[in-house]
């Protein structure tokens, strides 16, 4: 009986990868995108200019923690990157006094 011997690449790989301390993850920290929240398959990615989404499919977790991150130019977008979004106490959410609510409307 001949015996099979295959070798697996990707297990190699990562097995190399983590003794040699090779990962995207030390890439620097955004200073200016910050992931804010995730909505099925979208991460909601904060900026100054405004949110965009990343697919959750386009990122990944760091490998020690387990956290969220994205890559995006070259930086490491995460819960913790550029800084707390500021609250605009001054916005105006809603133009009318009057808000209907679900019980309202059904």
């Amino acid at each position: 009986a001949k015996a099979s011997h295959s070798f697996d690449r990707p297990a190699a790989a990562a097995e190399a990868m983590g003794r040699l301390d090779i990962s995207r993850e030390y890439l620097p920290l955004s200073k200016t995108h910050r992931i804010t929240g995730q909505i099925g398959d979208a991460f909601m990615i904060w900026t100054e200019e405004g949110t965009r989404t990343f697919k959750a499919s386009l990122c990944s977790k760091f490998s020690n923690t387990k956290e969220d991150y994205c890559v995006f130019n070259g930086e490491l977008v995460t819960w913790y990157s550029s800084h707390v979004p500021d609250l605009e106490p001054e916005r105006e959410y809603f133009e009318s006094e009057e808000i209907q609510t679900a019980t309202e409307i059904f």
